[in-house]
């Protein structure tokens, strides 16, 4: 399915200031904000349910690690 436009939450969207790295930013919001993959948005589908949003949840579904926790190395 084509996006039609910008996404409507994409103005207050706070996960983009989670980040300096703005070409990492600018491929999430071509795809997820502006683009095709606008209805796999996992913070775009919270939202639209009336449900809370974790500022950790990127759109793809994943979550941001706190940055006092460490990865398992194994």
């Amino acid at each position: 399915m084509e996006a039609k436009g910008d996404c409507e939450f994409f103005p207050t969207c706070p996960i983009f200031t989670q980040f300096t790295m703005k070409s990492l930013t600018n491929i999430w919001i071509a795809l997820y904000c502006k683009g095709s993959k606008q209805s796999q948005c996992a913070r775009k589908r919270l939202r639209e349910k009336g449900e809370d949003v974790p500022v950790t949840l990127l759109p793809s579904g994943q979550y941001l690690m706190p940055p006092n926790e460490k990865r398992d190395s194994a």
